[in-house]
């Protein structure tokens, strides 16, 4: 099994699990810290107690002080990473007065964005869809400025600046790049303990993560296949040594 980058396949399947959920138990009054650190502790835990195909998938977006900001204004979209910093980049857009949101999937030149007024299917103007590089336009994690259109659909006219963001060699175009993920606070690095563990790869990863300032983990998972574990805490030693390392098994929930 090739190494996988989970935060690919969480992306592509939805920003944060049972979203909706999440934001449907939100309180509209005040709230002091210490129900808001329970709350993030209660959804932390929720995460992380999924199977490892979908609970191994959490990037951590929330950006603790942060959130703690948001949630005493109740911003909805403080789960998802909203924060001063974005607020003041918003404040200066010529599209400040426009509703923000954030992508949460992304279909091409379509995409799907998540609000305090819940979901929209957003395409983008014709200026950014034509004078803008493709690398340029917006994908999963970006935080867009956007105009409704009904209840449901809506047009991005603006996007905020993007950091901490991960891209890949676009199909077919050795020189050109396409952006995969942004706003990305931790990634998770998934490598399996059999004939196709590779530790070369897990560095190059490791490199693209550290450029981006993105704090990387490493998970190796199917420790119940067996494996020569001192051969492979040798070969990994230079890397525990900078990262966290993660032995699991589907068969042992209790590493998961």
């Amino acid at each position: 099994m090739q190494i996988l980058f989970f935060l690919y396949s969480w992306f592509a399947n939805g920003l944060i699990p049972n979203r909706k959920a999440i934001i449907s138990n939100r309180k509209k009054t005040k709230t002091s810290v210490g129900t808001i650190n329970k709350r993030i502790q209660r959804y932390q835990s929720a995460f992380n107690g999924t199977a490892v195909v979908q609970g191994l998938l959490w990037l951590c977006v929330l950006h603790r002080k942060e959130t703690l900001i948001c949630f005493q204004t109740m911003d909805k979209l403080s789960l998802y990473g909203w924060n001063e910093i974005l607020f003041r980049q918003k404040q200066i857009s010529d599209f400040s007065n426009l509703m923000h949101g954030r992508v949460s999937v992304t279909h091409k030149t379509c995409y799907e964005v998540v609000s305090e007024s819940g979901n929209f299917l957003c395409e983008l103007t014709g200026n950014m869809l034509y004078s803008r590089d493709p690398v340029d336009y917006p994908c999963t994690g970006d935080w867009v400025l956007f105009q409704s259109i009904d209840s449901q659909k809506g047009i991005i006219f603006d996007m905020l600046p993007r950091c901490k963001a991960l891209y890949r060699l676009k199909s077919g175009q050795a020189s050109q790049k396409q952006a995969i993920a942004s706003h990305i606070d931790k990634a998770f690095i998934v490598q399996s303990l059999d004939e196709h563990f590779n530790v070369r790869r897990i560095e190059r990863f490791m490199l693209q993560l550290s450029e981006e300032g993105i704090l990387p983990a490493l998970i190796l998972t199917k420790t119940d296949l067996g494996y020569n574990a001192d051969d492979f805490e040798s070969r990994l030693r230079h890397v525990s040594t900078k990262i966290p390392v993660f032995y699991t098994s589907i068969e042992m929930p209790e590493t998961i």
